[in-house]
Parts: C-alpha cells; sequence; structure tokens
C-alpha cells in the first residue's frame, strides 16, 4: 500500500488563538510532515498560481469571497497520484471548510478507488463541514474520518497523529 501526503498552507501571516501576528512556519505544514513521518510516502504541497497576500485580514477577504462565488483558483500542478491507494489531504479550516485551492486540486484529479483521509489544523471549529465537502468532491473514494488538530497543539500532539495516521492504514 502506497501512501501519499497532499496538503495546502498558508505561511504568511497567521491568526492563532485570535492574535493575528507574523509567525514563522505553518502549523498545517508540521501536521503534514508529522503524518509523513509516522506513514511515510512523499510529500506534496499545493500551491496557488498567484500566491495570496502575506497580510492575514487580506486573505481571508479574499478567501471569503472565493468561497462565496465558488472560484476554483488555478493552481500549481502536481505529479500524478494514479500510483497511491492513500492520499492524506491536509488544510486549515477556513469559514468551516477547506481553502479554494484544496477545491481546485480536488475537481482536478481523479482519486476514484482511493483511500482520503482529511487532516486539519483549526482554532476551534474542528474539522467544520470539509468531511461533508471531501465525500462530494470524491464520490468514487473512501473518506476516512478526518483529523483535527488545533494550530497551537500541532508540536505536542504526535501521538494523538500517529494513532489517527496508523488507524487510516489499517481501514
Amino acid at each position: 500500500m502506497s501512501n501519499v501526503i497532499v496538503y495546502f498552507a498558508y505561511e504568511g501571516e497567521n491568526n492563532w488563538s485570535g492574535d493575528s501576528s507574523d509567525r514563522s512556519g505553518s502549523s498545517t505544514k508540521a501536521l503534514a510532515e508529522q503524518i509523513q513521518k509516522a506513514v511515510g510516502g512523499p510529500i506534496l504541497q499545493i500551491e496557488r498560481q498567484n500566491p495570496y497576500s502575506l497580510d492575514f485580514e487580506q486573505v481571508m477577504a479574499e478567501a471569503r469571497q472565493e468561497l462565496d462565488d465558488g472560484v476554483r483558483p488555478a493552481i500549481v500542478a502536481l505529479p500524478d497520484l494514479e500510483d497511491y491507494d492513500t492520499v492524506f489531504i491536509g488544510f486549515p479550516i477556513w469559514f468551516g471548510t477547506m481553502p479554494t485551492p484544496v477545491f481546485s486540486f480536488l475537481d482536478g484529479e481523479d482519486l476514484a478507488g482511493k483511500k482520503v483521509a482529511p487532516f486539519c489544523t483549526n482554532e476551534g471549529s474542528e474539522i467544520g463541514r470539509a468531511e461533508a465537502d471531501l465525500k462530494a468532491l470524491c464520490p468514487d473514494s473512501v473518506v476516512c474520518r478526518g483529523l483535527a488538530v488545533a494550530g497551537n497543539d500541532v508540536a505536542t500532539s504526535g501521538e494523538k497523529i500517529d494513532h489517527w495516521a496508523h488507524r487510516v492504514l489499517e481501514r
């Protein structure tokens, strides 16, 4: 069985626990790296062709408008995922679901017959409606119960992350 970890992360200014300030790195990227360490496989980042601003408030306004309008921003092409059985897909929760670049990725990728395991970082909204959105976008996939980790807790959640990732592979 082969795994791939695909994630979208915003690496500009972040809003962690209501504090909008510049942080180094991304909690979503760190979570993806911990999953990779637990189960192996390549790690791929979903990137917008036209990156978001580094200003958090500006990004949130743009992201909200994209979501409301059903926009699917162009993303940088990723390698073919045909040879993978399990696709771990990660993102921060924005407005109760996945950011629109993740929708763009899913719209352009055939994951039929694959196990899809969502994971996310959040600041209190857990996984929101992302699992339901994934099931709608991947009707011919097995969408596993997702993992939600508060952004500030990623560094101290190794055991929880490992347990979840291994459970996904056992199913």
